[in-house]
């Protein structure tokens, strides 16, 4: 990997098991593939001199699907994580950890690391299993752009990416709050996505549009 990797301007690392409904996937498969293999993906990239890197994660690190906690309305990327013990997946689990990995490693300013925080990439959400989250191709594309462009301050940095607003013909988003999340704090308006993307608007400058593809 080092030696492809020389000359290169940055790494994008896609590659991992998806979810544990992977046939035949067992729990060791998941560290080596998602964690052990992240690290060595990134490491390879350091001893390139690689001066960026953009990990895939994924808003799974929030157990999405069914929160342990929800600090408000849209989540931010400073809400409670949940560990294994908290019931979370080891999918999940696997992506905070080399999140922190990334964090503790770039602390050095050797390489910058991006963390994008997917939800649906690419495809339009119809559930409330995921708070009806979706990120159009177009989206997708653009978060992933503003990240190749970006000149962080720090070393790492996690960001949430989705669309800004959901298509009011799947769902009223202040009703569904309403009736099934009533007691956590909102501070969304209108339809607007319960995935917070403001961090990425303030330091990617991603500029999500409506009428996307999926």
């Amino acid at each position: 990997l080092v030696d492809r990797f020389r000359g290169s301007d940055v790494v994008i690392h896609l590659a991992g098991l998806p979810h544990e409904h992977v046939k035949g996937a067992m729990a060791a498969d998941f560290h080596r593939i998602n964690y052990e293999g992240s690290i060595n993906v990134f490491e390879a990239a350091r001893e390139a001199g690689i001066p960026q890197f953009i990990f895939a994660s994924s808003a799974q690190v929030y157990k999405i699907n069914k929160p342990v906690r929800l600090d408000q309305f849209p989540i931010l990327e400073s809400n409670h994580c949940p560990t294994l013990e908290e019931g979370q997946s080891l999918y999940g689990w696997l992506k905070f950890q080399f999140e922190q990995y990334l964090a503790q490693a770039c602390r050095d300013g050797r390489a910058q690391s991006i963390a994008l925080r997917l939800e649906m990439p690419g495809m339009r959400s119809h559930s409330c299993e995921n708070f009806y989250i979706s990120t159009s191709i177009e989206n997708l594309v653009s978060g992933v752009s503003s990240a190749l462009a970006s000149e962080l301050d720090s070393g790492f940095e996690a960001f949430n990416l989705a669309d800004a607003v959901v298509d009011e013909q799947v769902v009223n988003i202040q009703r569904f709050i309403l009736e099934k999340w009533p007691h956590v704090k909102n501070r969304t308006v209108g339809n607007q996505c319960l995935l917070s993307i403001e961090k990425a608007r303030k330091l990617l400058n991603y500029k999500p549009r409506p009428g996307g593809r999926y």
